[in-house]
């Protein structure tokens, strides 16, 4: 009896570990959503597949992607940030419906290198929101 005991709850303990195993190996390779995906499709600014917005920034710039940020106004907004060692910041801007979405460039609404003059003294939310307020116009 005593031995059915503790296989049982040796059994229960190994279920647990392994249930805590798999939610934290779940959580550290998908990362927040979208900054994992779009890291993985576009590590660094210039490989990012649009045009760049406005007048353009410095040319050639090259940072690396940092993070993805919903916009507050509109959930299915991002700005996703790149950035270089030299405190130097540029980002895109993506219309993400759901994580389930898968992402792509079709997705993409701007692409704003740092020193941009068109979109010097607006918040990169601000850029995003009136990006994708723009796309949904063309239909």
């Amino acid at each position: 009896m005593r031995h059915r005991r503790l296989t049982a709850l040796l059994a229960v303990v190994l279920v647990l570990a392994g249930i805590a195993g798999i939610d934290a190996t779940a959580s550290s390779q998908s990362g927040p959503w979208p900054a994992v995906p779009v890291s993985t499709l576009w590590p660094t600014f210039a490989s990012v597949p649009i045009a760049e917005s406005g007048s353009g920034g410095l040319r050639g710039w090259n940072g690396a992607l940092r993070w993805c940020r919903a916009s507050t106004a509109v959930p299915s907004d991002f700005a996703c940030a790149y950035e270089d060692g030299r405190g130097r910041t540029g980002y895109i801007c993506l219309a993400a419906r759901a994580p389930l979405d898968g992402i792509s460039a079709s997705l993409l609404t701007a692409r704003v290198a740092p020193g941009d003059e068109t979109y010097r003294s607006a918040a990169p939310s601000q850029v995003c929101e009136s990006s994708l307020a723009y796309a949904l116009s063309l239909g």
